[in-house]
């Protein structure tokens, strides 16, 4: 059922666009409760993750945002980065399916060097190559926070072998369990 609030918080596939995911982002902005914001599939493409990205800049209690199959591009991508380098609650984030590529990824990568809250990011399904996924295999070795980073089903041939990135393979943390690369770090397994 679409907008099962406020029980799970959740948008998931109603169809809300840019204008009704600007209207939540300026709620959220204010709000001092909501731990669980799911906006999948709803076509708020760049211009709604800009304005989510915008209130996650002052909203100190959301944990979870999924934003999967959005249409959000590298624009939003890195809208998304900017917020996560203040914000310290969140600590998932859902963009599988969308149309981020090297540039949002790296932008991405580069905000992970410093926070220190997000511990899951799915970004399985984009439009990311080599470029994206080496600066997010780069973040991995100094991030101690993230637990696992999904890169499923993207476009970068490091990923889509089923093997251990290149980068990855001279950590000796690298491993493979049921064909998909994962890391070892402090004795937790990473995703990859």
């Amino acid at each position: 059922m679409c907008c099962d609030w406020p029980r799970d918080n959740i948008f998931s596939g109603c169809r809300i666009g840019e204008n009704g995911s600007e209207a939540l982002a300026k709620a959220l902005e204010s709000n001092k409760t909501l731990q669980h914001l799911g906006l999948s599939g709803n076509n708020v493409g760049d211009a709604g993750a800009q304005a989510v990205a915008k209130a996650l800049k002052s909203n100190e209690t959301l944990q979870r945002l999924g934003l999967g199959e959005n249409d959000i591009g590298d624009v939003g991508a890195q809208a998304l980065a900017k917020a996560l380098n203040s914000n310290a609650s969140l600590q998932r984030l859902d963009l599988w399916s969308n149309e981020i590529r090297d540039e949002g990824a790296q932008a991405i990568a580069i905000a992970l060097e410093s926070n220190e809250t997000l511990q899951h990011l799915y970004l399985s399904g984009n439009r990311i190559l080599d470029a994206g996924a080496q600066a997010l295999a780069k973040v991995l070795e100094s991030n101690t926070t993230l637990q696992r980073v999904d890169l499923f089903s993207t476009k970068s041939a490091m990923w889509e072998h089923r093997s251990c990135p290149k980068r990855c393979k001279a950590m000796s943390r690298c491993k493979i369990l049921n064909g998909n690369p994962f890391l070892i770090e402090n004795g937790r397994r990473l995703q990859i």
